[in-house]
């Protein structure tokens, strides 16, 4: 664990070294004379229909998110979710983190934060962000997960102009994922589960992701992820001994064509999972393999005509998706499933979107299901800047 922080600190310590002629530029502004709350948020309705039935309101969720700049080096983010979904409400702590920024270069956080595992969970899983009403298939926590979906831990990151290319970067040290031992539930038995906030054997999650972005206006970036550790409970006779091995490919691109008087979006990411038992005759007589392999994928792309005289038009955004999952054996949707989501969507404004979808998804024994979904999504458009307390720190 010790060798695991020294690289942490050398590799972020290297880095700041790496760009101190820029740096050095940089004015550290002196204690804040100013601190404050900002409350915002973003909440969104989801309603469905499937086969001869009408549309029915099958999820509502409101996200409050506190904001709270402590001095100009130091802030602390957190949400908080609440939904309702099948008559059940539920309330979960979606990130909580405190952060220090040393320089623009690199930036210090510990607590509850959203995996940079790829890019989906930590920038595009909001519904207001998300160009559809659900999420792909192998990202969503209302299903079932390839990658893990939060932290618990400290994470170092930053960024760096390389001539006309910059790069960030992020790597972290958590509690890391927890697998369930419980193999007889063919849902649960050897899934992963992550974000806990007690780490259920000795071993650390260690993670990073570099995001490269090649162009000087930013329009491309290509990112890489990985993540190692042990996920089973010390002392488990089955799993006690399981590693895991996780990867991901992300890419974005954005790209204006004037001819079209509009904007495309290209988004794609790929999670590749391997678990491994670990050598032990339980696994080994249950199983032909001592591992398994999972993976999620995703490629959309959308377009705006953002550009065009007529308002209505310029506010349309249509968007078209397809994702796939596939399972190991000893699950009950072991194999391959696919899915196509088509969709339109109407900005009434930057942060308050209605979307229109249809998505079918086929899974390998089961018949296709064809799924039509309207979701209203919005989010707080407010500066926060009459929120700001004139209050000095010292008088706190």
């Amino acid at each position: 664990m010790k060798t695991v922080l020294s690289l942490l600190l050398f590799f972020a310590l290297g880095l700041t070294q790496a760009v101190a002629q820029d740096t050095s530029k940089v004015k550290v502004p002196e204690k804040s004379a100013l601190s404050g709350f900002f409350l915002t948020g973003n909440g969104f309705i989801n309603f469905e229909k499937s086969g001869s039935s009408g549309f029915s309101l099958v999820h509502t969720s409101l996200s409050p998110i506190l904001l709270w700049k402590i001095s100009n080096n130091l802030f602390f983010e957190s949400e908080l979710e609440l939904s309702l979904e099948d008559g059940k409400t539920t309330a979960d702590l979606g990130y909580a983190t405190l952060h220090y920024v040393f320089n623009k270069y690199l930036i210090l956080g510990g607590g509850k934060f959203l995996s940079p595992f790829g890019t989906f969970q930590e920038r595009l899983h909001p519904a207001w962000v998300n160009k559809f009403s659900e999420a792909p298939l192998g990202f969503s926590h209302d299903g079932i997960i390839v990658g893990p979906m939060a932290e618990v831990g400290f994470e170092v990151r930053g960024g760096s102009p390389l001539g006309n290319s910059k790069i960030n970067y992020v790597a972290y040290v958590s509690n890391g994922p927890a697998i369930s031992s419980n193999p007889s539930d063919p849902m649960m038995g050897g899934m992963l589960e992550s974000g806990k906030f007690k780490d259920n054997n000795n071993d650390k999650a260690v993670g990073a992701r570099i995001g490269f972005l090649p162009f000087s206006n930013s329009s491309m970036e290509i990112g890489v992820s990985w993540q190692n550790a042990y996920v089973g409970e010390k002392g488990d006779s089955i799993y006690g001994k399981a590693k895991v091995a996780m990867h991901a490919i992300d890419f974005s691109y954005t790209k204006g064509i004037e001819k079209l008087k509009g904007i495309v979006e290209i988004k794609s990411q790929l999670n590749n999972v391997l678990l491994d038992k670990g050598n032990n005759q339980m696994v080994e007589m249950s199983s032909k393999n001592s591992y398994d392999v999972r993976q999620a994928w995703y490629s959309q792309i959308s377009f705006r005509p953002g550009m065009h005289e007529n308002k209505i038009i310029r506010n349309l955004e249509f968007a078209c998706r397809y994702s796939v999952l596939e399972l190991p054996q000893g699950n009950q949707n072991a194999g391959r499933s696919n899915q196509i989501s088509f969709g339109i969507n109407y900005w009434y404004n930057w942060s308050s979107v209605i979307k229109l979808a249809y998505q079918v998804t086929q899974i390998k024994g089961k018949e296709n299901e064809g799924l039509f979904l309207i979701q209203l999504a919005v989010c707080d458009r407010k500066t926060g800047k009459k929120k700001i307390s004139k209050k000095p720190i010292e008088n706190i």
